[in-house]
């Protein structure tokens, strides 16, 4: 997302496609890796905080898993 020229990059962890648990991935300034799409397998790493009063992971990053 871009606001006032700035852009956030932001992502949501699921356990499977269509899956009910989510987790908000707040990647800051860093973006995705590329060619990650939706429904690709992911490891994550970051600091456990919330989001709209649900859990989520500040400073993720995310690299596409083997």
């Amino acid at each position: 997302m871009t606001s006032n020229g700035e852009t956030t990059h932001n992502g949501i962890l699921t356990d499977k496609v269509g899956g009910d648990f989510t987790l908000a991935c707040d990647l800051g300034k860093t973006p995705p890796p590329e060619g990650l799409k939706q429904g690709d397998k992911v490891t994550a790493e970051g600091t456990v905080g919330e989001s709209f009063d649900k859990p989520s992971l500040e400073g993720c990053t995310v690299a596409k898993a083997p």
